[in-house]
């Protein structure tokens, strides 16, 4: 199945929404389902996150998403090769997204493609219904993320007292 989407970050340029994509504390926090542990991503360029969906035909379980990156190109795009497997490891989704941020005045246009495979019960629920929860789980994830940045830049820095 392939699907692609885009999503606008206002008064955001590519080098700020760059610097959010990939971070694994932000991410832990944006992301739409509750996560158990996530490893690696930034540095590495890799990761693994454990999650709980809450979710139709696949609520209560616990997935774990393993991903790279590769063909990065910072701020401007990478590609992102994954697999989703519950917790039997008989239900599947593989595949990989390539992500681009392009700069749109002073705002900046997240563009994504995605071809994925599902096996199992993903593939018997359809892809329509998977594509329904994975651009939501994007949507969200770039929504909390913009919030985030937009919060951040509107605090005052932190001042430091002196001692007299």
């Amino acid at each position: 199945m392939n699907f692609s989407g885009s999503y606008h970050f206002t008064n955001l340029s590519p080098t700020q929404v760059w610097s959010v994509l990939l971070d694994p504390s932000l991410l832990k926090e944006a992301l739409p389902h509750p996560v158990h542990t996530m490893r690696g991503l930034i540095y590495q360029r890799q990761g693994v996150v454990t999650f709980s969906a809450h979710v139709g035909p696949f609520a209560e379980r616990l997935f774990t998403l393993q991903l790279a990156f590769e063909a990065c190109d910072p701020p401007q795009s990478y590609t992102a090769v994954f697999t989703v497997t519950d917790d039997t490891a008989a239900h599947k989704l593989e595949g990989h997204g390539r992500w681009t941020l392009t700069n749109h005045g002073r705002d900046t246009i997240a563009s994504y493609d995605m071809d994925i495979t599902s096996h199992g019960e993903f593939a018997e629920v359809g892809p329509l219904l998977v594509q329904t929860h994975l651009r939501y789980g994007v949507r969200h994830t770039l929504h909390s993320l913009e919030t985030w940045l937009n919060t951040a830049a509107t605090q005052p820095p932190a001042t430091t007292k002196t001692k007299k």
